[in-house]
């Protein structure tokens, strides 16, 4: 999703996404005979770019919750701050190689007769933490993941690994034959064309929520896929808004509006010097060698240089 809570707006002719549209699509899906749909995302929630913008992506959790999701995987953006606010969601994230117990390893979903196992590479080519290694979260081994589709694969469960690795690199580090879904680094905007190479059928995302993708596949005795078909929906203007989430877009415009108007008051108090700060003079009251410093520094000068 890459952050884009409201539909992109990029023109009048491809103004696509939103969590509105995604829930009137995914309401529409549940809402036909049988239907007992697995929704999953492969993470990528938060934009890597807007690192602060913490009240939309309060309301993006908040959100995606109401949707009801079986599985969700976690992106390194999505960890902007921290482990603590996804901890705070009710999401089912998945964290195969998280070293502590902030997250799980995996999701195992049930439909009728059939356990479906899903887990999540967090990439650690992307990792922040690659010079630090003791200070990482999460495993670099993959071999512990790799012994767990293949448990859950030999059980007959219908395994889906998720990852923002490219195919070339994660096919390199895992034996794909254990693996019956592989979702993998996402394609700029579009989706990619689905691939099944021997047992394993490719997917490939799209990026900024714009579209959202359909798997139907029927399973032998054996838990191996059968008879699948894919299909992207483009979350244009001709998607619906969801009347359910009125008041969760309501609230969440309520929300930018004040901070808006916090943000616009402390800017008048600092036009009008009411600075929420007490200045360099108290501080030179006490500590006149370290103020004189200072004053003689590139420091003191910077915010004129700024205007």
């Amino acid at each position: 999703m890459d952050g884009e809570l409201e539909p992109c707006g990029c023109t009048l002719e491809t103004d696509y996404g939103g969590i509105l549209r995604r829930a009137s699509y995914v309401d529409g899906v549940r809402a036909e005979a049988g239907a007992e749909p697995i929704l999953i995302s492969s993470g990528g929630l938060f934009s890597k770019e807007l690192a602060g913008e913490r009240i939309k992506n309060n309301y993006i959790l908040s959100g995606l919750e109401q949707l009801d999701y079986d599985a969700v995987g976690v992106q390194w953006a999505d960890l902007t701050h921290g482990a603590e606010l996804l901890q705070g969601s009710t999401l089912p994230f998945s964290v195969a190689n998280w070293k502590t117990t902030e997250f799980p390893r995996q999701q195992v979903i049930q439909r009728g007769g059939q356990q479906l196992f899903f887990a999540q590479w967090l990439n650690p080519d992307e990792s922040p933490y690659k010079s630090m290694q003791n200070l990482s979260p999460i495993n670099t081994d993959i071999a512990a993941l790799e012994e767990q589709l293949s448990k859950a694969d030999y059980q007959g469960q219908v395994t889906i690994l998720a990852t923002s690795q490219p195919l070339e690199v994660i096919e390199k580090l895992l034996d794909l034959t254990v693996v019956d879904i592989l979702l993998i680094q996402s394609a700029y905007e579009q989706f990619g064309e689905p691939k099944f190479k021997d047992k394993t059928l490719i997917l490939q995302p799209g990026s900024r929520g714009q579209r959202i993708g359909r798997l139907n596949f029927n399973v032998d005795d054996q838990g191996n896929l059968m008879n699948w078909s894919h299909q992207v929906t483009e979350l244009s203007a001709s998607m619906p808004d969801a009347p359910r989430l009125k008041d969760w877009y309501a609230g969440y415009n309520d929300a930018l509006r004040i901070a808006f108007e916090e943000e616009m008051k402390l800017q008048q108090q600092q036009d009008n010097g009411e600075s929420p700060y007490l200045g360099e003079q108290v501080c030179a009251a006490c500590h006149q060698s370290a103020h004189q410093r200072w004053q003689d520094s590139e420091h003191a000068k910077a915010f004129d240089d700024l205007e």
